[in-house]
C-alpha cells in the first residue's frame, strides 16, 4: 500500500484546458511553481470533461474562458491570481495530519476489543 502525504490529503485539483490556452499555461505554471499537485485534463482529447466544463459553465454567471479549475465544491474559470495564491497558501498551511492514522487505528481496535 503506498503511503500518502498531507498533499495527498488535501482536496483534489483539476485544471481543464487546451494547448494554446495562455491562461491555461499560466495557472499551471503558477501552481507548478508553488509544488501544488494537480491533475491537468485536456478537454479536448476527453469528451467528458469537456461536457463537464459545459456544466460548469452553465452554472457560472461570471466569465467562460479556460482553464476551469475545480478543487472540492469550489470552481473557477480564467487565470485567478487571487484565488490560486489562496489555494497555494491552504496547500502550504494544512498540517500533516498523517501521523494520526496510527493512532487512530490503534484507538479503533481497542475500542473494538472493549
Amino acid at each position: 500500500m503506498t503511503e500518502l502525504t498531507s498533499a495527498d490529503r488535501l482536496v483534489p485539483i483539476h485544471v481543464y484546458g487546451r494547448p494554446g490556452c495562455m491562461q491555461c499555461k499560466q495557472t499551471t505554471r503558477k501552481l507548478d511553481k508553488h509544488g501544488v499537485p494537480y491533475t491537468y485534463v485536456d478537454v479536448d482529447d476527453d469528451a467528458v470533461a469537456g461536457a463537464l466544463v459545459d456544466i460548469y459553465a452553465t452554472k457560472n454567471p461570471g466569465p467562460k474562458s479556460l482553464p476551469l479549475v475545480t478543487a472540492g465544491d469550489q470552481y473557477w474559470f480564467g487565470f485567478r491570481h487571487e484565488r490560486l495564491a489562496r489555494l497555494i497558501d491552504i496547500h502550504h498551511t494544512s498540517p500533516d495530519i498523517s501521523s494520526l492514522d496510527a493512532v487512530a487505528a490503534q484507538y479503533l481496535e481497542e475500542v473494538g476489543n472493549a
